[in-house]
């Protein structure tokens, strides 16, 4: 069966390449429509605590796309030169 599949695509090898290019043109056209929610929203669940927190805090601070979340360690916070340091962020 197999023998007879490959010998006919190497007798008719433009068919069967028009016919792969027509099947993956069809499907690459379909992957343009193809779009990914990434949200939060998306993921959790809604009656989850931790997504009715996220909600409530959405309500009373806004849109939490624009905030950072920052991590610094110093012997004095202060300072002149860790105050700088927040500054540059």
């Amino acid at each position: 069966m197999i023998n007879a599949y490959l010998k006919l695509v190497i007798r008719h090898p433009v068919i069967f390449l028009t016919l792969l290019g027509l099947i993956t043109l069809a499907l690459g056209l379909g992957m343009l429509q193809l779009r990914f929610d990434h949200s939060i929203e998306a993921f959790m669940p809604k009656d989850d605590p931790a997504y009715v927190q996220y909600k409530k805090a959405q309500e009373t601070f806004g849109d939490n796309s624009r905030f950072l979340i920052m991590a610094v360690s110093s012997e004095n916070l202060f300072s002149h030169h860790s105050l700088a340091a927040f500054d540059r962020f």
